[in-house]
């Protein structure tokens, strides 16, 4: 059995190219280091540029599409040697959260280009809250809304669909 190789694509995010040969794509984690501040988000933000990051991954939930608000022992962190023994999940998710209202600005900070792809049914990001996003962008955006999509099957499920008109669009980018 011989060794196959395969010719991994190179793909364009903005003005970077992905692939092989080429540097690496870098993002950084904000995670709930912010610690429910915006402005320590905002250093975050300038932490990872500064860093050599080209972008930056939020994640954007709600405690409760997380988990269940509930005192039930299920649902607590029960480890004498974790930092969080006693806490209750919700309370945790809720904690991390990055607050819906620190997306504008923090996109702004990360000098965001204005694409927003959301799908109608996604579990993990709430259609509203991509619509809320998408207003406060500034000129030039474009909205797609993606008809069944979830929260990382649209270039899989509606490939053909959609996979032509996002890889036109990075084109124009800057």
């Amino acid at each position: 059995m011989g060794s196959q190789h395969i010719k991994l694509p190179e793909i364009q995010i903005g003005r970077f190219t992905i692939g092989p040969g080429h540097r690496p794509f870098l993002i950084a984690e904000m995670s709930g280091n912010h610690n429910q501040s915006l402005d320590r988000a905002l250093e975050i933000v300038e932490a990872a540029a500064n860093s050599g990051a080209h972008a930056v991954k939020l994640q954007t939930y709600t405690p409760e599409t997380m988990t269940l608000d509930t005192d039930q022992p299920e649902f607590q962190i029960r480890d004498a040697t974790s930092l969080w023994n006693g806490k209750r999940l919700f309370d945790l998710y809720r904690e991390a959260a990055t607050p819906y209202e620190y997306h504008a600005p923090i996109f702004k900070k990360c000098h965001e280009l204005g694409l927003v792809i959301h799908g109608d049914a996604d579990p993990v990001v709430e259609y509203p809250f991509g619509q809320y996003i998408f207003k406060t962008l500034p000129e030039p955006k474009t909205w797609w809304s993606i008809l069944e999509g979830k929260h990382t099957d649209v270039f899989w499920e509606h490939q053909k669909k959609y996979r032509k008109d996002f890889l036109a669009w990075l084109e124009r980018l800057p």
